[in-house]
């Protein structure tokens, strides 16, 4: 009876702790946001037709004052500066990117961090990050 309750609570207790996220990376991560707050754009924002990918950097959580950022010619192994950021989103409609193939760093272009999906605002968890690239094409 004591040896059946305990693995009851050991179950119970093992059910509680949250799969990790695919996307740690140590401690900073992307948190998908519960809802977009998109409110403009910021600075100097290209002109770009509905198909061309854009990367949004966000000053804000939940994708709240952005820059957008042509992101189709990026070229390969290469490192673009883009002020402070603390949510990102990709812009794909056509597709052009599989996912995870654009990425994200805090700074001095070292520990990278994909972002999994297009069309969906992520928070940045643990850091505020500056630089984008891309390096699985």
């Amino acid at each position: 009876m004591f040896y059946s309750l305990i693995a009851l609570a050991l179950s119970l207790a093992v059910a509680a702790i949250p799969a990790p996220s695919e996307h740690l990376h140590g401690s900073v991560y992307l948190q998908p946001a519960e809802s977009s707050s998109f409110t403009k754009l910021i600075g100097e924002t290209p002109v770009a037709d509905a198909t061309t990918p854009q990367l949004l950097t966000c000053q804000t959580a939940n994708c709240g004052s952005c820059t957008s950022w042509l992101v189709n010619n990026l070229g390969m192994s290469n490192c673009f500066w883009a002020g402070s950021f603390t949510s990102v989103q990709l812009v794909d409609p056509s597709r052009f990117f599989a996912p995870g193939v654009i990425d994200i760093a805090p700074e001095n272009c070292i520990n990278w961090l994909a972002i999994p999906q297009q069309g969906i605002c992520y928070n940045i968890v643990g850091a505020t990050f500056h630089q984008f690239g891309s390096f699985n094409i």
